[in-house]
């Protein structure tokens, strides 16, 4: 994969859009309550932040860096039925 071809992947799945989708996958939305509509910036906003708090309970509660594993482990069971478009890329 060339790192243009790379470039074009990451746009599509680093997009605000694609995070928003997984965010509302994992039902985020449910365990926030806030006086706005929950929309594509909430719910992309929501995804971060978990996976902020991953990292800093993981490094807090067990030991620094141990954060990463648990960050890794669930990007890896998020995505693990999803399908790399590489056509995207062309």
């Amino acid at each position: 994969i060339t790192r243009s071809e790379m470039s074009e992947l990451k746009s599509k799945y680093i997009s605000k859009s694609f995070q928003a989708q997984v965010g509302w996958k994992l039902g985020l939305e449910k365990w926030v309550r806030i006086r706005v509509e929950k929309n594509t910036h909430i719910s992309e906003d929501l995804l971060e932040a978990f996976f902020g708090g991953l990292l800093r309970v993981g490094d807090t509660v067990f030991k620094f860096g141990a954060g990463y594993g648990l960050t890794y482990n669930m990007l890896v069971n998020i995505f693990k039925d999803t399908t790399i478009d590489r056509a995207l890329s062309k």
